[in-house]
């Protein structure tokens, strides 16, 4: 079966913090941003709509990781382990 809406969201950690990056829209739309300098993680939001009137299923894969793990472990700290306005509010999370 094919979603109904299916889109995604990249997000880039950095020193300064969370910055919004290439996402990809319904209709396959692609908004290309490049990765900031200093990026030590990229997670994706996924969001999709299975049906008309079904409910938003949002989920966050990590995308890349820098192998200084101790410095992502760090910035997520003191940023945030999830990007803000992501859609995402909880999630369990385990960079």
């Amino acid at each position: 079966m094919v979603a109904l809406s299916k889109e995604w969201f990249d997000y880039h950690l950095t020193p300064a913090g969370w910055h919004h990056g290439t996402e990809r829209l319904d209709g396959g739309t692609i908004n290309e941003e490049p990765v900031p300098d200093g990026c030590v993680l990229t997670v994706r939001v996924h969001e999709e709509i299975g049906s008309i009137g079904g409910k938003l299923h949002n989920w966050v894969a990590v995308h890349w990781q820098h192998a200084d793990t101790a410095l992502v472990k760090e910035l997520l700290i003191r940023h945030g382990q999830l990007p803000p306005h992501s859609g995402i509010e909880t999630a369990t999370v385990d960079w």
